[in-house]
């Protein structure tokens, strides 16, 4: 099950402080879901795309 994060990011790759500290937040989401769905051999996949 693909989970796709996408943010915006500077000229030099780099994006802020509040962006990454979600970013932080979604993949802890998403391992806490992996956990959850296993039983059901479900599995999560994390992505993220910057532009």
């Amino acid at each position: 099950m693909p989970i796709i994060w996408q943010r915006l990011v500077s000229a030099k790759g780099q994006t802020c402080l509040r962006c990454n500290a979600t970013g932080r937040n979604v993949q802890s989401a998403v391992a806490k879901l992996a956990e959850m769905l296993r039983p059901l051999n479900i599995e999560p996949y994390f992505y993220f795309i910057a532009y």
